[in-house]
């Protein structure tokens, strides 16, 4: 059975303003690294799966990024999303590309802008979720074993060991909850069965297929139609991107992986980090008397447990505590690190108030 990976590389990364925006998202930065963060998923997963059994799915604005980046990747492994409309239908659009190119085929699907420090350990459990997908028509995901109750994750209550592939254990995924209050993020901690949910999947193509049949029909069909009658996914193509944009806008995890019983967890030890926001920096990289600098000419001073970004210009602090500021060419981000979390914020606020110049 063929193997294949599937990147989303679409998001908009807009708890890393300003100097994630949407000509340049945070998957394509160099934030710690000279490596961008899109870099460093597909060379993770060359491990175990060829260049040209790679599939992008981007933005149509993204295109270019892709392949200044990934020059190898074949044109037709290439998605271009003529709109947002989440992860459920790119999602889907792959599989039945797929499924049209190689009927027998199983595939992973990876968020773009994560960090995994393990990749090694990360190849054994993707090579063990694939075995499991393809000799048991599951669908599986990756549940990363919760370190502190984080309020900003979705998390996963797991029950029994449904089998064990090479040591392996696949539990049984009992239910998705959202991004809970503290409280309930405390329990989830000490009940000790809840995983933060990584957005990581991997099921044989045929059975995601027929998951979208049965659980979101109105995200399938249409692009069934639409690849039976034109054929094309070229996102300029008028046809396909009025098809594409009439779909909902709904996530895999809402729309699919909630609803079905026929879903299983690996417990992901591999040192992941969804660099989510900036705070998420400081467990990455090395700190200087408790500070976190990154990019240009940055001065310190009397200052304690503070982030500072500058591509171009100097950022001083002085006598401060718990910020972050972040600094380009023509925006300066000032916040408490207790709400990086609420940047997205301030994006919509941009957005409310039609400053498009700074998105």
């Amino acid at each position: 059975m063929n193997r294949y990976a599937v990147i989303l590389a679409g998001g908009a990364g807009t708890r890393f303003w300003p100097l994630s925006r949407r000509r340049e998202p945070k998957q394509f930065l160099r934030l710690f690294s000279e490596k961008t963060l899109f870099e460093m998923t597909v060379e993770r997963i060359r491990g175990l799966i060829p260049a040209e059994r790679i599939l992008v799915c981007c933005n149509a604005g993204y295109r270019d990024i892709v392949r200044r980046l990934m020059p190898d990747l074949p044109a037709e492994n290439l998605i271009g999303e003529p709109a947002g409309r989440n992860t459920a239908p790119c999602i889907a659009l792959a599989a039945l590309l797929l499924a049209a190119r190689d009927p027998g085929s199983s595939m992973c699907v990876l968020p773009s802008d994560h960090h995994i420090a393990d990749s090694n350990r990360f190849l054994k459990l993707m090579d063990a979720a694939l075995k499991g997908a393809e000799t048991l028509d599951l669908l599986l995901t990756f549940g990363i074993i919760p370190t502190s109750p984080h309020t900003g994750f979705g998390y996963i209550r797991t029950g029994d060991t449904r089998a064990t592939i090479d040591g392996v254990a696949l539990l049984a995924a009992e239910q998705f909850v959202e991004k809970p209050h503290p409280v309930l993020a405390e329990e989830y901690l000490s009940q000790g069965n809840y995983y933060w949910n990584s957005g990581m999947f991997a099921w044989k193509t045929s059975t995601i297929l027929e998951q979208f049949d049965r659980w979101l029909p109105e995200v399938l069909r249409p692009l069934q139609e639409h690849l039976a009658s034109a054929g094309t996914t070229d996102p300029e193509e008028p046809r396909f991107a009025h098809a594409f944009s009439r779909l909902p806008s709904i996530s895999i995890d809402y729309g699919v992986m909630e609803k079905s019983k026929e879903v299983a967890l690996v417990r992901g030890d591999f040192g992941w980090n969804d660099v989510g926001s900036w705070d998420a920096l400081e467990a990455l990289m090395p700190l200087e008397n408790g500070n976190l600098t990154v990019g240009g000419d940055i001065v310190m001073h009397d200052s304690k447990r503070c982030i500072a970004v500058s591509r171009d210009k100097l950022v001083a602090c002085l006598g401060v505590e718990n910020l972050i500021v972040v600094a380009t060419g023509d925006a300066v981000l000032v916040a408490r690190k207790d709400r990086a979390q609420d940047l997205r914020l301030i994006v919509q606020k941009l957005r409310d108030e039609q400053k498009d110049q700074y998105l």
